[in-house]
């Protein structure tokens, strides 16, 4: 998850370098639709405003069965660059998926 722009981003890095392609096609690269950007069978990158929690969960319990699912949700820079409120929200929203692990690099 990220902000829209910086996936598209990301999303074009992974097509245009064969090594990252081809992985990503042997997983089973299906159809997305907003704000689900990248999907195949074992990944998927959502672009969306990291400040807009209900579209972000709305978005993990649309697509993921949640209860069966084990999220890692890795914070690289955007939180660094979010307001202190936001980003401190962001990172207490994470937490309170049961099976979810929450890691902040900065």
């Amino acid at each position: 998850m990220d902000y829209p722009q910086l996936i598209d981003k990301k999303r074009d890095v992974v097509f245009t370098k064969s090594l990252l392609r081809e992985a990503l096609l042997r997983t089973g690269l299906r159809s997305a639709n907003a704000p689900v950007r990248v999907r195949s069978d074992q990944y998927m990158a959502i672009g969306c405003d990291l400040r807009d929690l209900q579209l972000l969960e709305n978005t993990l319990r649309t697509e993921l069965d949640i209860s069966n699912s084990s999220i890692l949700f890795v914070a690289e820079v955007s939180v660094t660059y979010m307001p202190l409120t936001d980003a401190n929200k962001l990172i207490q929203w994470a937490n309170t998926f049961e099976t979810c692990v929450s890691n902040q690099l900065y």
